[in-house]
């Protein structure tokens, strides 16, 4: 996943000051309620993205239970090749 621009870290200079802070939110605000409003943009359903969510979570699930077996496996192998 690519960095978001628009996203504050923790070290960014703006959060030690309240009011950059606040026109920052601010602008992130009103950035959020023109795009909206704007007729061009491609709302997607909330029922479709929870779908979508819960086939990403399958995927990683397999993703998670396949990179265990390969450790268990690799483990085992290295365990065996010490008893050689």
């Amino acid at each position: 996943m690519a960095d978001n621009p628009n996203l504050l870290k923790p070290t960014d200079p703006i959060l030690q000051d309240k009011a950059k802070y606040d026109a920052w939110f601010q602008e992130q605000v009103e950035a959020g309620l023109r795009e909206a409003d704007d007729p061009n943009t491609v709302m997607i359903p909330h029922e479709e993205v929870m779908r979508n969510l819960t086939e990403l979570r399958k995927e990683w699930k397999t993703r998670v239970e396949k990179q265990r077996h390969v450790a268990c496996s690799l483990s085992e192998l290295r365990e065996l090749a010490g008893n050689f």
